[in-house]
């Protein structure tokens, strides 16, 4: 079965590419594991898109942030996370919207917590 996969966004040749089905079969690790570009991982059960890990060194050590994924919406995750390094893990409410304009996937987070209004532009790991 041949999806649409391909939707051009304006003049500028942005292209909106469906997260769960073209991103992540691609790459799965994104960024480079610094304050400005932290490390994504994506996590497949199976074909889906389970959960993503977000984090970045920070002198000896950084945070790490958990997003449990309940929905996905072409390029919209919408979950919980929690910092995994912190002592207190209170969860919140996330919505990442994601585009790519090749090599480049952006993340815009919003909702609750440290991550809320977050934007990353994100190149795959090496």
């Amino acid at each position: 079965m041949v999806i649409g996969l391909l939707v051009f966004v304006g003049c500028d040749q942005e292209i909106s590419v469906s997260i769960s089905d073209t991103i992540i079969e691609d790459y799965t690790e994104w960024g480079e594991d610094t304050v400005e570009e932290p490390h994504v991982s994506f996590l497949l059960e199976g074909s889906d898109l389970d959960m993503m890990d977000i984090g970045w060194m920070d002198g000896a050590s950084g945070p790490h942030y958990t997003v449990n994924v309940i929905e996905v919406r072409n390029n919209i995750i919408i979950g919980t996370y929690y910092d995994e390094s912190s002592e207190e893990n209170p969860k919140w409410d996330v919505e990442i919207t994601f585009s790519y304009s090749a090599p480049t996937l952006t993340l815009n987070i919003d909702g609750e917590g440290d991550l809320n209004k977050k934007t990353y532009h994100l190149e795959p790991a090496p």
